[in-house]
């Protein structure tokens, strides 16, 4: 477990300082194209209705934490995450889809608030 929280860790730095970089789409950028093409194909990354990843967007908390759920367990289905609240967060009311992804990656200690909200 603790090599898994340290991975983790890493792969969060290498993510967040290529969310940094200014990205049109994974075609476009060499570089990404194969780590997304791979996050993708596992089920990890699964962008936007529009068929695009959206690279260049900054990564919500909801997001964010529903890739690292991904990521731990290996499950992609994300209806797992319907039923699973136990966060005390006041202010992801309009997030209720991932709000068991959000409970999951906190109670792991993933992800903390600065707050009771």
């Amino acid at each position: 477990m603790r090599n898994l929280k340290k991975f983790l860790a890493l792969l969060l730095s290498v993510m967040m300082i290529a969310t940094t970089a200014v990205i049109v789409s994974a075609e476009d950028a060499t570089d990404y194209t194969e780590a997304a093409e791979v996050l993708v194909s596992t089920g990890a990354l699964k962008g936007y209705t529009d068929g695009k990843l959206h690279l260049e967007d900054d990564v919500q908390r909801y997001q964010m934490a529903l890739f690292i759920a991904r990521m731990m367990t290996g499950d992609v289905d994300d209806t797992l995450w319907s039923n699973f609240n136990t966060t005390s967060f006041t202010d992801i009311d309009s997030l209720s889809q991932y709000v068991g992804a959000i409970s999951f990656v906190t109670d792991e200690g993933v992800i903390k608030g600065r707050s009771e909200t």
